[in-house]
């Protein structure tokens, strides 16, 4: 059995990637892992011939880091409120209907890989 390339990796969609790297300044050590950051699980039920991964390892990672992020700055910029006070920026920050708006404005879901029934 030959194995095809899986579509996140194909040149069409690498060149995308990089062209939306290229707005957010962003220069890549390796292109892999912001390519398989949009590859959606739906896809990988569906046609795991087109993708063997997804991004949900990447996404446990993201948000971890996104927390610390958002936590070291809220901790600075507000040197006299207190944590649990602090706590609820951050919920507000990071709530997935906040960070879905963001990645609205920076075209995100142009880029995602989704599989027919995610789609819809």
């Amino acid at each position: 059995m030959v194995q095809s390339t899986p579509l996140y990796k194909n040149e069409w969609y690498k060149k995308k990637v990089l062209g939306l790297l290229d707005i957010l300044q962003i220069t890549p050590v390796t292109l892999d892992h912001y390519l398989l950051s949009f590859v959606h699980r739906s896809l990988v039920n569906e046609r795991p011939d087109f993708s063997p991964e997804h991004n949900e390892r990447l996404e446990f990672l993201g948000d971890a880091v996104l927390e610390l992020v958002i936590t070291t700055q809220l901790f600075f910029d507000f040197p006299t409120t207190p944590e649990g006070i602090l706590t609820d920026y951050r919920s507000t920050v990071v709530k997935g209907k906040h960070l879905a708006g963001v990645a609205r404005e920076l075209h995100f879901p142009q880029y995602l890989i989704l599989g027919k029934g995610e789609e819809k």
